[in-house]
């Protein structure tokens, strides 16, 4: 009977012990649950905090992408209509040459801008870069019809072999073209060399008033040293990629030409109004001067000079 009470109490005293353990650890689970409640409420601010921060940046990245690309735009805008202002000016300078000339070249202007193109596909030249140079060739009177077409030719293979810009080697070739018994000196400085029977044979027909034999001579014997280089130089594969810019640069004129019309295009947006046109339509950009007679015409009777007072 003794060792049963024994046992009893052993085992009231074990679960005592053990109850008020468990009574312990539930506390500590208490507190842990409350603490890893707090941290998760504190990351879920977080996370929502960084959210929005990040929907924020989002915003102004994607503000930021747009700028940029309207700014890419516009320069790509601004390139193109530049391409198309530089094949206008080359080809309004040629018509310019062309009229104050009286044609002298025997050639319009819409014929050398077809040249002129013409030769882009068969050299690395482009199209404005010969216009110009036409201009400047068309400024010798003495050059003309199949001898003009000829040089613009033998100054693009010179250019390609000498190294040189297009526009020196029409000016040196013109001034001896124009005067080739002052020509042969000229070209003996540069290289081009002519024997005795040539320069007495040249220099007799100039003087003899037959400048268009001299002036055959003289090309001839330029194509025999340069002639065919340029369309050679455009058959290599650099020169290949040469036409394919001057390819890409006609659409870009054509499609500058397209941007600005709507703006520049008469009728345009920014397009002058005709009576301004009008007002200031002298070349200088202008008012024109009135002259004597129109001063005159313009006095009341009362004021008009009188036959035989001074003019002014």
């Amino acid at each position: 009977m003794a060792f049963n009470l024994l046992d009893a109490f052993v085992e009231i005293s074990t679960r005592s012990k053990v109850k008020k353990e468990l009574t312990r650890d539930r506390r500590e689970l208490d507190k842990l649950e409350k603490k890893s409640k707090k941290t998760t409420d504190k990351m879920t601010k977080g996370f929502k905090q960084t959210s929005k921060a990040a929907a924020g940046l989002g915003t102004a990245f994607k503000g930021a992408i747009a700028a940029i690309g309207v700014g890419v735009a516009l320069r790509q805008i601004s390139n193109l209509v530049n391409l198309m202002g530089i094949q206008e000016k080359a080809e309004a300078k040629l018509a310019a040459v062309i009229r104050s000339t009286g044609g002298a070249a025997r050639f319009s202007a819409k014929q050398l801008n077809k040249y002129a193109s013409e030769l882009q596909r068969v050299t690395t030249f482009s199209d404005e870069t010969t216009i110009s140079a036409l201009a400047i060739l068309a400024t010798f009177k003495e050059i003309s019809g199949d001898v003009f077409l000829d040089t613009i030719r033998v100054a693009q293979d010179m250019a390609t072999v000498l190294g040189t810009d297009l526009n020196a080697a029409v000016l040196q070739l013109g001034k001896a073209i124009n005067d080739p018994i002052l020509g042969l000196t000229m070209l003996r400085r540069v290289g081009v060399s002519f024997n005795d029977e040539q320069t007495k044979m040249i220099q007799r027909l100039a003087r003899t008033n037959k400048l268009f034999e001299a002036q055959q001579l003289i090309l001839k014997e330029l194509q025999s040293e340069f002639g065919g280089a340029a369309e050679a130089v455009a058959k290599t594969r650099i020169g290949s990629i040469e036409q394919a810019k001057n390819k890409a640069g006609d659409l870009g004129e054509a499609i500058g030409r397209r941007l600005a019309d709507p703006f520049f295009a008469p009728g345009g947006l920014f397009s002058l109004p005709e009576h301004i046109k009008e007002r200031f339509g002298s070349s200088s950009g202008a008012p024109e001067r009135p002259t004597a007679r129109k001063k005159a015409a313009s006095l009341p009777k009362r004021q008009q000079p009188q036959p035989g007072s001074p003019r002014w």
